[in-house]
């Protein structure tokens, strides 16, 4: 996508991390890890964030915390009220490291049926309570997926599916870039 859009792009990711729980643990979730260079709670070591300055932060988490871990160690059901919270606080930290960057929220094309609607419903909360606290700032884009069946490892996109993604996006990164 960002070479379709020729523009510039840092990917920070975490394999299974979510927002208030992962995929087979409650953490570190990646608001506790965010500021950390390397994404390891116990490294003292901060991201200089006046290094990059983006016009755009995507976030993509949710769909570790819907996930159901290896049926092994007990989870609880999802929690709407304290995913959302904390992607509020989330999206708030963003926005301090970044605050001239446009914030967008990213469902999750992996997740299907009753979790993809609450996801949705969740990150349409968290949109208008950030909108909400930022009342100059430009709104919270949200982009929700169209649902896919993933075809790689583990139910996770592939190279083919991941391209298929990233057509569904350009369009709507294109309108938020400067």
């Amino acid at each position: 996508m960002a070479r379709a859009l020729k523009t510039n792009f840092l990917l920070s990711s975490v394999s299974g991390i979510g927002m208030y729980r992962n995929w087979n643990s409650d953490g570190p979730t990646m608001p506790q890890v965010y500021e950390r260079v390397d994404f390891r709670e116990q490294n003292p070591l901060r991201w200089d964030f006046t290094t990059y300055a983006p016009s755009v932060v995507s976030i993509a988490l949710g769909t570790n915390d819907f996930s159901n871990g290896d049926g092994k160690k007990e989870r609880l059901p999802f929690d709407s009220t304290r995913f959302v919270s904390s992607y509020v606080q989330f999206v708030a930290l963003v926005k301090a490291k970044y605050p001239n960057a446009r914030i967008a929220l990213l469902s999750s094309a992996m997740l299907h049926g009753k979790p993809r609607t609450t996801l949705q419903n969740c990150l349409t909360v968290v949109k208008q309570k950030t909108d909400a606290a930022y009342p100059t700032d430009k709104p919270v884009a949200v982009h929700f997926f169209q649902p896919m069946q993933a075809r790689g490892c583990s139910g996770h996109p592939n190279v083919e599916d991941h391209a298929i993604l990233a057509n569904e996006l350009t369009p709507f990164f294109q309108k938020l870039l400067p």
